[in-house]
């Protein structure tokens, strides 16, 4: 019966770390935002198209 009440713990502090964790601003910004400079891909993107439009 013990054992039990861990395992219900246990898994209500995770699900309670889970939710806390959401609410949590990003640390940055999401892929292609406009706060974000450039990336490889995009540059790499940019340079295909210029070459196959010339």
């Amino acid at each position: 019966m013990s054992g039990l009440i861990v395992i219900a713990v246990l898994a209500f502090g995770f699900v309670a770390l889970l939710w806390w964790s959401n609410r949590l601003r990003p640390t940055r910004p999401r892929y292609r935002s406009r706060y974000r400079g450039p990336t490889y891909l995009d540059i790499h993107d940019e340079l295909r198209r210029r070459r196959r439009h010339p």
